[in-house]
């Protein structure tokens, strides 16, 4: 039996490394007498051994919680076998009733047939796509091996003014369920006379003296309508707001949610609408009713507000101002009071059509630039007030002395293509304003008036006040381009003079040049160059090296000694499970180079929850291996963005999203906001695919699949952006147009029609 176990383990790790690079997705287990248990890959989480006895059972651990068991004597062998791109039968609708559909399906290339069902589409929203395939495979008998053109569905008795789907699952040429394709209609009302309608017109759209647009709609209903209803609201919030609150309100469709929360009118209305958001896409959603208040199929009318900016690069500068005493409101008391405060001018650019400014401690912006910068150009999932700023404001913050802090700020223009970051590094003078001291002498000292203009020759300041020096609270600034010194140091690439003053609670030092001269850079000699200098003694944590002679990779021909063991490296890269520090030099064409020192350090363990901060990579863990060594890390943000630009199959369907990751930026990182801003965090991080983010939701909600706050507050608390009660991308797609979300809220995976150039919201992982 060991023997046994031991092949059957073997054989798992060699099909394990082959399926990384076949990609293979269809798992046979032939067993002894019975015909072969086929899986599909994209639906199985993982295979372990365990059971009554000692390992004596091959468990295969489903996506949706189920978990069947083999007994291995009973196993003669596995194989993987792969089935090219989607199986899917798509939809077109032709023409519907409450009586019939009629509709075209067309299967992809990998389907062998499929199963259809019409369905109430409420009903379906909460299911993902592995609950809608099961249910209709179980509910439905008839598989249909051959495309149809023009078929009609008939004697269906649907009701009235609702919408409903025609859903087809996909099987692939083993009969296994694969991809879910869903085709929405909406039923004409019941007993409907005539065809009431109502006509829209945008009367007035232009900029107020705020910058915000003031528009207003003119409603024209035609003579068949009696009363009709509108809502208002950016594009995409409506059917947000009633997928949210559907069953809160006791709605059953859209139109419901109109009546419901809508402004109602007879005849011909001019409705004003001030101060809305300026250059943003407007949907009105209209509920039409007939003579007998019978409604009418719910229309949409969309038009984009006057906007701001023109097309080329939004940009906002920064100008730091007083700091000063100013009035401040005590949150506890609900007094007045004077704190020291510093004022900040916002100036956008002409290109400007709206931006976003933030004010922060610098360690806490050093400490994850990345997400900072991502968190500031971004759009609201719903529209919030004060979110985007349109035109050049002055305020202030209460900041206390003697605090490293940075500014920031960011543009989009007319297009919505963000510019680049403002910066504005500074530290608030140490004393109260107020209590300067009058007739100071505030001196400048530069240690020396000479620099190599190569951006490693540092030139650093002093600055006293009355001979004293001090430590912080004073501002340096260069004269040239008005940018403020982040340190006491100065550097640069680029040749020239260059000017600094010294300010310090409103006095300011004399002046002081620096001549910056170009060099040439050193490119003689061999360097051995190591990619990092620390590694984990996990024993695959690898640190790989780069020779260069006189500035070309001789990394090939080049010998890299360990000088610590005196053993050749076999290969350019240096792995190990001891800890300790290990030199390295390399010799070529007879010269040798400096040596290098690699410290191999402990791997530490972890348990979910627990916050993860090494080498610079920071997440929380939420997945680890039995040891604790290794597992999954959540980032410490999140962002609400597209899945895609474009409605193209991007082959996401593997259970590892770091391949999905890489397949979508393949075709362009822009087309794939969600991956890319996952992949920008830095190596190693990716977007997740359903079953590692259905991971992350098993481990915060401890298994139950619902949002307790109080034990996600375990994360949460570590996290700067905490996980909300909503829908998360995942790296896999469902067809071209759509993928898949997981939902923080349920015991499911919610596919709600999940369109990829839609917004969710999006975290990336990582493993260690």
């Amino acid at each position: 039996m060991k023997k046994f176990l031991l092949t059957i383990a073997i054989i798992l790790t060699s099909i394990a490394l082959n399926a990384q690079s076949q990609r293979c997705n269809r798992l046979f287990l032939y067993q002894k007498g019975e015909n072969a248990a086929i899986y599909n890959m994209n639906k199985v989480d993982s295979l372990s051994f365990g059971g009554l006895g000692v390992g004596n059972n091959l468990n295969v651990h489903n996506s949706n919680g189920v978990t069947d068991r083999y007994d291995i004597d009973n196993l003669d062998s596995l194989t993987f076998k792969n089935v090219e791109g989607k199986v899917a039968a798509d939809i077109n609708i032709i023409d519907y009733s409450t009586t019939y559909v009629k509709f075209d399906i067309t299967r992809t290339p990998s389907c062998k047939g499929f199963k259809l069902m019409c369905m109430d589409y409420t009903s379906i929203l909460s299911l993902s796509s592995n609950d809608l395939a099961k249910y209709i495979c179980e509910k439905t008998t008839e598989t249909y091996y051959q495309d149809f053109e023009n078929v009609e569905i008939k004697d269906l008795a649907l009701d009235h003014n609702t919408e409903y789907a025609i859903v087809t699952v996909g099987l692939d040429e083993y009969d296994l369920p694969c991809d879910v394709t869903k085709a929405r209609f909406v039923t004409r009302a019941e007993n409907l006379v005539g065809n009431p309608n109502v006509a829209v017109e945008v009367t007035k759209n232009e900029l107020n003296e705020d910058n915000f647009c003031d528009f207003t709609l003119k409603l024209t209903p035609n003579s068949e309508t009696s009363k009709y209803s509108i809502f208002v609201a950016e594009a995409g919030v409506t059917e947000y707001q009633y997928i949210m609150f559907r069953h809160m309100e006791g709605w059953n469709n859209i139109g419901d949610m109109i009546e419901g929360w809508g402004y109602e009118f007879k005849g011909n209305k001019s409705q004003q609408y001030p101060n809305e958001v300026p250059g943003a896409l407007y949907e009105v959603y209209i509920q039409a009713q007939d003579v007998n208040g019978t409604r009418a199929p719910y229309q949409v009318f969309k038009f984009r507000t006057q906007g701001l900016g023109g097309e080329g690069v939004a940009e906002v500068e920064i100008k730091l101002g007083e700091y000063v005493l100013a009035d401040w409101m005590n949150l506890e008391t609900y007094e007045w009071e004077l704190k020291p405060s510093q004022f900040f001018t916002f100036i956008p650019n002409d290109q400007t059509n709206a931006y976003r400014f933030d004010v922060m401690l610098e360690e806490t912006y050093l400490s994850d630039i990345d997400g900072h910068q991502e968190e500031l150009c971004s759009d609201p999932f719903m529209p919030t007030d004060g979110w985007f700023q349109y035109e050049q404001l002055t305020t202030d913050y209460q900041i206390n002395p003697g605090l490293k802090c940075v500014a920031i700020a960011a543009a989009k223009n007319s297009n919505g293509e963000w510019g680049p970051i403002t910066e504005l590094y500074f530290t608030t003078p140490d004393k109260v304003p107020g209590d300067e001291e009058e007739n100071a002498n505030l001196e400048l000292i530069v240690d020396k008036n000479t620099i190599l203009a190569n951006g490693k020759d540092i030139a650093t300041f002093t600055v006293k006040l009355d001979g004293k020096t001090l430590e912080s609270g004073y501002l340096l600034t260069n004269i040239e381009s008005e940018g403020l010194l982040t340190d006491n140091q100065f550097h640069t690439t680029e040749a020239g003079t260059y000017t600094f003053v010294a300010k310090y609670n409103g006095i300011s030092s004399n002046e002081v040049k620096i001549e910056a001269v170009s060099d040439t850079p050193d490119t003689s000699g061999i360097k051995l160059i190591a990619d990092k200098t620390k590694i984990k003694n996990t024993g695959t944590d690898k640190v790989m090296f780069t020779v260069l002679f006189n500035g070309v990779d001789v990394t090939e021909e080049a010998t890299i000694l360990n000088v610590t063991d005196n053993k050749n490296l076999n290969g350019y890269s240096f792995s190990s499970t001891k800890t300790g520090t290990y030199v390295f030099n390399a010799s070529y064409d007879g010269n040798k180079s400096e040596n290098v020192s690699i410290t191999v350090k402990e791997a530490r363990t972890y348990a979910p929850g627990d916050l993860y901060d090494e080498d610079g990579v920071k997440g929380v863990v939420f997945h680890v291996s039995e040891d604790g060594k290794s597992g999954y890390i959540m980032s410490l943000d999140e962002a609400d963005l597209q899945w895609s630009t474009e409605n193209v199959w991007a082959n996401c369907i593997s259970i590892k999203g770091q391949w999905n990751t890489e397949d979508m930026l393949k075709l362009g990182a822009d087309k794939y906001p969600a991956a890319k801003w996952c992949a920008d965090h830095g190596e190693g991080w990716y977007m997740p695919s359903s079953q590692e983010m259905n991971l992350l939701w098993t481990a915060i909600s401890n298994g139950k699949h619902v949002f307790d706050d109080e034990y996600i507050k375990l994360y949460n608390d570590k996290l700067d952006d905490p996980l909300k009660e909503d829908y998360y991308w995942t790296s896999n797609e469902t067809a071209e147009t759509m993928a898949e979300v997981i939902a923080l809220m349920g015991d499911s995976v919610v596919c709600l029609e999940p369109f990829k150039v839609r917004f969710y919201y999006v975290r990336a992982i990582r493993q260690f």
